[in-house]
């Protein structure tokens, strides 16, 4: 009889271990299905700080977004972004070069860096190399041209800008805009001359 009682609770005992194997597994199952949603609603929360000028707050949220879904792009621009927002620009280069290990392939990363560089540090020339390879990704990355005839122009090389304006014209040809970027910087080379 013991025996028998001793059998059955050995039973029940390795039947308990399945059970709670089972949970766990299920549980674990459901955490990471849901763990999508769940960095899109922290990431929503910390867009509401992030508008209400509330960045340490946004930073937060952001943060816990990217734990959740490392390759999530919103949360990480927007990250980078908060820093710079709060002027901590080294801390802004840091997120955009760990989402850019992440996903090589977003030129918005590369833009945002050439805009930090060119318009926080005024390094146009680190500026200019980011929105090359961000023209590289995307050939049909109209600010990252734009942005990239500006440098060169802040550089006081026209000439350089006349031709980056006219590469930008043969990517986007039936857009007019351009031709008034190279009469503007035509015009005030003529200025200078005279």
């Amino acid at each position: 009889m013991r025996e028998s009682k001793k059998v059955s609770e050995h039973n029940l005992y390795r039947l308990d271990i399945r059970l709670r194997v089972m949970f766990l597994a299920i549980g674990l199952l459901i955490m990471l299905s849901l763990r999508p949603w769940i960095a899109k609603q922290t990431y929503i929360r910390g867009g509401i700080f992030y508008n209400a000028g509330m960045y340490k707050k946004a930073i937060r949220y952001f943060k816990k977004s990217i734990i959740l879904a490392p390759a999530y792009g919103c949360a990480n621009l927007f990250l980078a972004s908060s820093y710079e927002e709060l002027g901590n620009y080294p801390e802004a280069i840091k997120v955009y070069l760990s989402y850019m290990k992440i996903v090589p392939q977003n030129p918005q990363i590369y833009y945002f860096l050439g805009s930090l560089y060119a318009t926080r540090y005024k390094n146009y020339v680190k500026a200019l190399g980011w929105f090359d390879v961000a023209i590289k990704v995307d050939k049909k990355y109209w600010e990252a041209y734009l942005w990239r005839g500006i440098c060169w122009e802040l550089l006081g090389r026209p000439d350089l800008a006349i031709a980056s304006y006219q590469q930008m014209k043969k990517a986007f040809p039936r857009d007019r805009r351009i031709d008034g970027f190279i009469q503007e910087v035509k015009v005030k080379m003529q200025k200078r001359l005279r």
